[in-house]
C-alpha cells in the first residue's frame, strides 16, 4: 500500500489520530505523513512565510501553543507574542507576556495548516516543521468556555490558506 492509503486505512478506524502517532505507526516522518493526508485536511505553506504567520497570529487572541519533546507535552494558552528576527532566530517576548523563546529559523522547513478530527471535535492548527521532518511546534486555534472557536480565529485560519499559492515550494 502508499503512504496515503495507509494514512487512510488508520484515519477511517480512528479518526482522531494525531500526525505526530502516524509518523509512529508508519515509520514516517511528520512531513511525509502530513504531504500524504486526505484531501483538505493539510495544507502545506513555504518556510518563507514563518514570519508573517507568527506576526498575524499575534492578533488573534488567545491560543494554545504546544511544544512535544521526549514524550512530554508543554501547552501555553495565551496570545501568541510579539516577536522579531534577530541572529538567525525569531525571539519571542514582551514586558507584557509569560510567552518567551528563541526559534532558530533555518530549521523550519515547511509549515501546514491542519484541519482534523480529535476526541470527537474539530481542531485546527498551525504546524511548523524541521528540516528533519519532525514538528517544530504547533498553534492551536482558541477555544471558549463552550468548546467553540473563538470569535475570528476560524476565519482568519482559512484566510492563510491563500499563502499556498504564493510560493512554489509548497507543494504535494
Amino acid at each position: 500500500m502508499s503512504l496515503t492509503a495507509d494514512i487512510n486505512a488508520i484515519l477511517d478506524k480512528e479518526p482522531g489520530t494525531l500526525p505526530a502517532e502516524l509518523a509512529r505507526q508508519l515509520g514516517a516522518t511528520e512531513l511525509e505523513v502530513l504531504r500524504h493526508m486526505p484531501e483538505g485536511m493539510a495544507t502545506e505553506l513555504p518556510a518563507t512565510q514563518f514570519e508573517a504567520i507568527l506576526k498575524d497570529v499575534k492578533t488573534w487572541g488567545n491560543v494554545t501553543t504546544i511544544v512535544e519533546s521526549a514524550g512530554s507535552i508543554f501547552e501555553l494558552k495565551c496570545p501568541f507574542p510579539n516577536g522579531s528576527s534577530k541572529f538567525g532566530y525569531y525571539n519571542l517576548g514582551g514586558p507584557d507576556t509569560p510567552f518567551h523563546g528563541h526559534l532558530k529559523l533555518d530549521t523550519v522547513a515547511a509549515i501546514f495548516l491542519v484541519s482534523k478530527l480529535f476526541h470527537g471535535v474539530m481542531t485546527h492548527q498551525i504546524m511548523f516543521i524541521d528540516t528533519a521532518g519532525g514538528c517544530i511546534f504547533k498553534i492551536y486555534l482558541g477555544r471558549n468556555k463552550d468548546r467553540s472557536f473563538i470569535e475570528g480565529q476560524e476565519a482568519r485560519f482559512t484566510a492563510l490558506k491563500s499563502l499556498a499559492a504564493t510560493d512554489t515550494e509548497a507543494g504535494a
